[in-house]
């Protein structure tokens, strides 16, 4: 039988007006609230886009003049897999994020301790 903890983590990241607040609430593992004031704007260079933008660039890549797909579905089908499995990469990076941040406020903590130890003795 395994003795490796179950991971059971919710994570809430909140934005409104510069301020981000991000949580971890961990059964097994730390759990932390660490607020950021004025934090900019996360900036992607990445645009949504409309359905008749996507549609357009369907049919161009199911032309004849492309090679790689035969039919707008086929075209459409492989870019939505695609896009799946890049936000299962994504996730999978917040998934180690939150270790990372958890270290962190573990170390953040025990030097605060280590501190206050020091600044007692002197």
């Amino acid at each position: 039988m395994s003795k490796q903890k179950i991971p059971n983590c919710l994570f809430t990241l909140e934005e409104n007006n510069g301020v981000v607040i991000a949580s971890v609430d961990d059964e097994n593992d730390i759990s932390f609230q660490h607020t950021v004031l004025e934090m900019d704007p996360a900036r992607i260079r990445s645009s949504h886009q409309s359905k008749d933008e996507i549609l357009s660039f369907a049919r161009f890549e199911a032309s004849p003049s492309q090679p790689y797909y035969k039919s707008e579905e086929e075209y459409l089908l492989r870019n939505i897999e695609n896009a799946n499995q890049s936000i299962i990469e994504h996730i999978q990076e917040i998934r180690k994020s939150i270790k990372r941040m958890k270290s962190l406020k573990n170390y953040a903590a025990l030097a605060e301790e280590v501190l206050q130890e020091i600044t007692e003795n002197t």
